[in-house]
């Protein structure tokens, strides 16, 4: 998977799954006593609140790890509008902007000022990622959870996915008192990973339409994508 779907991925998961305040059962001995009970109260309240979730803006950290040793982090601000609107703005001496505008998608890499133009829905390889960014997303359905048996020791509550349809391993890390989503992992059986963190996330803000219009930059090459990633 390449990294452009997988901050795609995070965008979904980052509106979608922002839970509403719930009690602390998920840490507690109860909770481990009755694991399936607990997994599906999760997964219903994720469900209920992505329905209520509108919009999101939030600054994010980016840290990929490759399977050779290669690491690489990164920082920006990520603004996402229910159906399929989202802007990814990379900081950094090299900027990347990357818009869909909910129909196509374009990825703006200022060192080649060169524009990768696709439409959004054959940038994913399955369905249950189109499905959420479009709105219409079925989390039990679609996706097979999971409570790690040995998360983190890092104060989250901890829920991993597997889209039905294939995909690499999703972690999530939720706020223990709110259940915002605060990180994500995805993870390939190649041992490569992406880690990416949102800070201080605003849901149900009003954003600006022209975040989601895309202007190319004067003299940039605007190249079509000649298939599916």
């Amino acid at each position: 998977m390449n990294r452009i779907l997988k901050v795609l991925i995070l965008a979904l998961f980052a509106t979608g799954f922002l839970l509403a305040p719930a009690s602390h059962a998920i840490a507690s001995d109860d909770a481990k006593a009755d694991h399936n009970d607990e997994l599906a109260t999760l997964l219903t309240r994720v469900q209920n609140h992505y329905q209520k979730t509108g919009t999101l803006k939030a600054k994010f950290t980016e840290n990929i790890s490759a399977a050779d040793g290669r690491k690489r982090d990164r920082t920006g601000t990520v603004y996402y509008r229910k159906p399929g609107k989202m802007r990814w703005e990379f900081d950094g001496p090299e900027p990347e902007i990357i818009v869909s505008d909910g129909t196509e998608l374009y990825t703006y890499a200022s060192d080649l000022n060169q524009v990768m133009k696709a439409p959004l829905a054959r940038v994913f390889k399955s369905s249950a990622p189109v499905a959420f960014l479009l709105g219409v997303g079925d989390l039990k359905r679609d996706f097979t959870a999971s409570l790690p048996a040995s998360p983190p020791a890092d104060g989250l509550v901890h829920l991993d996915l597997t889209p039905k349809k294939g995909g690499e391993l999703i972690e999530l890390g939720l706020d223990p008192k709110s259940y915002d989503l605060l990180s994500m992992k995805i993870s390939d059986p190649l041992g490569n990973s992406t880690t990416m963190r949102l800070i201080d996330p605003q849901t149900n803000v009003a954003l600006q339409d022209s975040l989601f219009v895309f202007e190319p930059p004067k003299g940039a090459d605007i190249v079509e994508a000649p298939g599916a990633p």
